[in-house]
């Protein structure tokens, strides 16, 4: 039998509690036990504009509304609109990972419908609006929002997923601070779990 189990979202821990007779700890997603400056460290420019911009980060096909949202908002603000995963921006077609990292380092504003353009637009404090991805639905009703909901409610975030024409303005001083304070938690449970399971 597992002696310790972690998963990232409150769905998961009532998931593993309910078929089994082991108890699931919710600790931060990887990506969050780094800090700012560790995940600086990795970053490349490569591919990163010297102008501002608006980068848009989508697993799913926005709809024709919400990309008016993107060029409004762009538009308002006098920024250029980088798209990553998207044919009609040639220039971060070849993006890996340091250079994804950097996009979101210097952005102005993210737009998005992917767990970890949130955990990144958190990581580099940036303002961000997640869209709900359309057929975002496993099989038997189980949304995939779930882990955001989960890491919305640890960092005190609200309208996660409000209507599409409704921007949250995230306020970073909480949000550092309960930040810090999972952090330390997750990295002091996995050690924990490590040291006993080699004991």
């Amino acid at each position: 039998q597992l002696q310790a189990i972690s998963v990232r979202e409150d769905k998961a821990k009532e998931i593993v509690e309910s078929c089994s007779d082991c108890a699931a700890t919710v600790v931060l997603d990887p990506t969050l036990l780094l800090s700012m400056e560790e995940w600086k460290r990795v970053a490349s420019s490569k591919v990163t504009p010297k102008e501002h911009y608006v980068l848009t980060y989508f697993l799913g096909q926005p709809t024709d509304r919400q990309e008016k949202i993107i060029q409004d908002y762009a538009d308002k603000h006098k920024l250029r609109i980088c798209r990553m995963l998207d044919n009609r921006d040639v220039a971060r077609l070849s993006a890996g990972p340091a250079e994804f990292v950097d996009l979101f380092l210097n952005a102005d504003m993210i737009f998005a419908d992917s767990y970890h353009a949130c955990c990144f637009s958190i990581i580099f404090n940036k303002q961000f609006k997640v869209f709900n991805r359309e057929g975002n639905t496993l099989k038997k009703g189980i949304n995939m929002n779930s882990r955001m909901e989960t890491l919305f409610r640890i960092f005190g975030i609200d309208g996660y997923l409000s209507g599409d024409d409704q921007i949250p303005d995230i306020d970073y001083s909480r949000v550092n601070k309960r930040h810090d304070e999972e952090r330390a938690r997750s990295l002091n449970w996995l050690e924990s779990a490590v040291a006993d399971a080699i004991d």
